[in-house]
């Protein structure tokens, strides 16, 4: 098994379970969610997600916890935090980006600050070698949004196959990728051995594209193309939110599936994101 490419694949299928899609709240108004994930490697369970979101007075707050289990905690450990918060429209305000993760007792700490009208500050430590990555140059930075305020540019927009449209351009502190998003229908969902959800949904696609940051060694000798990681949003409990319920990416050696398996609606005050 590939590690890195797992950890790729899965750190994309965090980023989408994010992908909480607000249909253009007022705003003055309040709302939140928690939602957990099980992701699983080939059919075997790997991976625990809970991700959190809230908007009030105009401002998001969105945060992904994500830890290995079984086989996968065993050979190759980690877990990863992220934090994003700033303001709803994305060209006024200061936003703020954060990520701490850890493989194989290995930590790393991310930070990104951005504001209208000046460049973009961010600090990694320990820093990335050189002969793991090629640093991003300044332009593309400057061009993207930090995970999370990309996600909140999709879940403002009011209708599904609006969200699931366009190219997001994302700078994680890492790498700078475009993801390419498509909007590919409506779908009834069945319950699963994975998961007990079932009911109408919509079908979405996400191609990315690497353009700096990039690992400069791949395990096999020569790197796959990255896989198309396909997601389905449904409004569930009766909710306006549209909640992701699955994610699916093929690597070269096996699938990776994450299911919704938990979803609880609530307001800023009851529900916190840090």
């Amino acid at each position: 098994m590939n590690p890195r490419r797992f950890w790729l694949v899965s750190a994309a299928a965090l980023a989408l379970c994010a992908l909480v899609h607000f249909p253009r709240a007022d705003a003055t108004e309040n709302v939140a969610a928690v939602l957990t994930y099980e992701a699983y490697y080939g059919g075997i369970s790997a991976v625990e997600i809970e991700a959190k979101v809230s908007v009030a007075d105009g401002s998001y707050e969105l945060s992904t916890l994500g830890k290995s289990i079984g086989f996968l905690d065993l050979l190759f450990p980690f877990q990863s935090h992220a934090y994003g918060t700033g303001p709803l429209e994305t060209t006024a305000g200061e936003r703020e980006f954060a990520s701490t993760s850890s493989y194989r007792g290995k930590s790393r700490q991310i930070n990104g600050t951005t504001k209208p009208e000046a460049a973009p500050v961010w600090t990694v430590k320990p820093p990335i070698p050189r002969d793991e990555r090629d640093p991003v140059p300044d332009a593309l930075r400057k061009e993207s949004l930090d995970p999370m305020a990309a996600v909140v540019v999709a879940a403002t927009r009011a209708r599904a196959k609006d969200a699931c449209a366009g190219t997001a351009r994302v700078y994680n502190g890492k790498v700078r990728t475009d993801v390419h998003l498509r909007h590919l229908g409506a779908e009834v969902l069945a319950a699963s051995q994975f998961s007990n959800f079932s009911g109408p949904a919509e079908k979405c696609e996400a191609r990315y594209e690497t353009l700096a940051g990039a690992y400069k060694k791949s395990w096999f000798g020569s790197e796959a193309p990255p896989p198309i990681i396909r997601f389905w949003i449904a409004q569930v409990d009766g909710s306006r939110f549209w909640i992701p319920v699955r994610v699916e990416a093929t690597t070269e050696i096996a699938k990776v599936l994450v299911h919704l398996t938990a979803a609880t609606i609530g307001n800023k005050g009851s529900i916190g994101t840090r």
